[in-house]
């Protein structure tokens, strides 16, 4: 049993990696459209390439393990498969914030700064609801 709350702290330090890095890759592509700076182009792939991939790579695979080694948490309720669907998710924004450095770099980018304001939020709004539905199982 102390194996699995080791695995659980680690689970969560990489959580708390993960949606931080997406966060600031939110913003430093919303201040990469705003000023076309190089350093933050060359900022935002590192932070995606050297914290965010790795952090998401742990997140998803100590989630998967803590699942198989507790595998009466599928059968809690409802709770926990809206809990992969927001998982789900934060998993696309991760993948965006790589479609649109992408895209920035070959000056393809179409989206407005008022979106670029929320979508670098928005992983942290989503990330909220699962720490509440995974404390409160409501159903």
């Amino acid at each position: 049993m102390q194996f699995y709350y080791l695995l659980l702290s680690f689970h969560l330090i990489a959580v708390i990696t993960w949606i931080s890095s997406i966060v600031y890759l939110g913003r430093l592509i919303f201040l990469q459209v705003e000023n076309k700076n190089t350093y933050l182009q060359k900022e935002a792939y590192f932070i995606y390439k050297k914290i965010s991939m790795p952090a998401f790579i742990c997140t998803i695979s100590l989630g998967l393990i803590l699942i198989f080694l507790n595998k009466t948490v599928l059968e809690t309720g409802f709770w926990i498969y809206t809990k992969f669907f927001i998982i789900s998710l934060i998993i696309m924004i991760h993948h965006l914030c790589k479609i649109y450095l992408n895209q920035i770099e070959r000056n393809q980018f179409l989206k407005s700064k008022e979106y670029l304001k929320y979508f670098s939020f928005s992983s942290l709004i989503l990330v909220a609801f699962v720490i509440v539905l995974t404390i409160t199982k409501p159903f």
